[in-house]
C-alpha cells in the first residue's frame, strides 16, 4: 500500500484547531471543515485530538487522492466518553456525498458503514459492539470501484469485517476525512493518550503503476 495521508497529529504548537489553515498532516496538506460541520482541535500532549464543538465535527485532508479507489483508517483511544466517531471516503468538500464507517455510541453501540448521498444517510450493515476504556481501537473503510467495505480492530488484534456492500451512489475520487460526534473527552482536559492516527493508501492491485507518481 501506498499513503497519500498520515497524521499522528504530533506536530504545531498544540491547542491549535486543525481546520486553521496553517497545520497540515505529517503526510498530506492541511484540513478544511466539510460543509457547515465545526473543525477539530489538536492538543499539545501526545499525539491527540479532540472535537472542537459539542456538535459534528467532521473534517477531510485537502491532498487530492488521484484516483478513487483507495481506503481510510483511523485509529483511536477510547476514554469511556460516549460519542459516535469514524473515517470517510470519497468525502465531498460540500458535505453532498461521502462513504463512511463509525462506532455509534448512546443507545446503538455499534459499528456501521453508511453511504451519504448529500441528503439522508442508508445503512449499509453493521454490528453490536460495546467498546472499552483505555483500549486503542481501529476503524477502516474501503471503497474499491462499487465495493465498499468496512473493519474494526482492537489493540492491534484481528480485523473483524463490519459489513460489505455493492453501491454505485459516490463515484467521485472526493476526500480523506474523519469524524467525532462532541468533544470525545471532557471539554476542560488537556491531556489525550497518545495513539490517533488517521492514514489513507491507495490499493495497490487497482492503482498499480499509478503509485509510481509518488
Amino acid at each position: 500500500m501506498s499513503n497519500f495521508l498520515q497524521d499522528n497529529f504530533n506536530t504545531g504548537t498544540g491547542g491549535e484547531s486543525i481546520v486553521d489553515g496553517t497545520y497540515t498532516a505529517n503526510i498530506g496538506k492541511t484540513y478544511s471543515k466539510v460543509g457547515t460541520a465545526y473543525g477539530y482541535q489538536r492538543l499539545a500532549s501526545g499525539n491527540g485530538i479532540r472535537g472542537s464543538s459539542g456538535g459534528s465535527n467532521l473534517v477531510i485532508n485537502n491532498v487530492i487522492p488521484i484516483g478513487a479507489n483507495y481506503e481510510v483508517k483511523l485509529t483511536f483511544v477510547y476514554h469511556g466518553t460516549a460519542t459516535d466517531i469514524g473515517c470517510y471516503v470519497r468525502c465531498a468538500a460540500a458535505n453532498t456525498g461521502s462513504y463512511f464507517a463509525e462506532y455509534q455510541a448512546g443507545s446503538n453501540k455499534r459499528w456501521a458503514l453508511f453511504v451519504y448521498n448529500g441528503t439522508s444517510s442508508t445503512l449499509l450493515g453493521s454490528i453490536s459492539y460495546a467498546l472499552t476504556t483505555g483500549t486503542t481501537y481501529t476503524v477502516r473503510v474501503s471503497a474499491i470501484g462499487t465495493q465498499i467495505s468496512a473493519y474494526y480492530s482492537a489493540n492491534g488484534g484481528t480485523e473483524v469485517q463490519i459489513a460489505s456492500a455493492t453501491n454505485s451512489v459516490i463515484s467521485a475520487t472526493n476526500y480523506a476525512g474523519m469524524i467525532q460526534y462532541g468533544y470525545g473527552i471532557t471539554p476542560t482536559d488537556t491531556t489525550y493518550p497518545t495513539g490517533t492516527e488517521l492514514i489513507a493508501y491507495y490499493n495497490n492491485t487497482v492503482q498499480g503503476s499509478m503509485l509510481l507518481m509518488f
